[in-house]
């Protein structure tokens, strides 16, 4: 730690956690440095993790967004070749919505149902041309 300056207030502050508590001593939040890189953690009133916003020892930026129960809703993330990704999780703990851009840079949106069968997928082509598909049955997919 450096010397407080003439207000009082320190210019570094050094630590591997920090814990931010409410008026009855629970823990709202946290930023430490875990196993697998940096992270801002808050935690609602009952002190379950809402929010996670980390940076892995890769490199790579993640927002975790959490139900009152703990369960992953919302993700929003860099891929392995820095391209952005939004997943959307159902209540059944299955990925439902994702969009992203594939490793071409190119954007891609997914939607699954209950069963993890992606329904409808829709893209661009390196040539730039569209796709989209609906999976009306498990084998059947209609091309537009």
């Amino acid at each position: 730690m450096t010397t407080p300056t003439n207000d009082g207030v320190q210019e570094v502050v050094r630590a591997k956690r920090f814990e931010l508590v409410d008026d009855d001593g629970a823990v709202r939040g946290e930023m430490a440095v875990g196993y697998n890189g940096p992270a801002l953690i808050l935690y609602n009133s009952n002190g379950v993790a809402q929010l996670t916003a980390s940076v892995t020892e890769n490199g790579i930026p993640n927002l975790y967004l959490t139900d009152k129960a703990g369960n992953f809703r919302l993700t929003v993330a860099l891929g392995d070749f820095g391209y952005g990704q939004l997943i959307m999780v159902g209540r059944d703990g299955a990925f439902r919505l994702d969009i992203r851009l594939n490793n071409e840079g190119n954007p891609r949106i997914s939607m699954r149902d209950e069963n993890d069968i992606e329904r409808l997928a829709a893209w661009v082509n390196e040539d730039g041309s569209p796709y989209l598909g609906l999976r009306e049955q498990e084998d059947t997919t209609r091309r537009l």
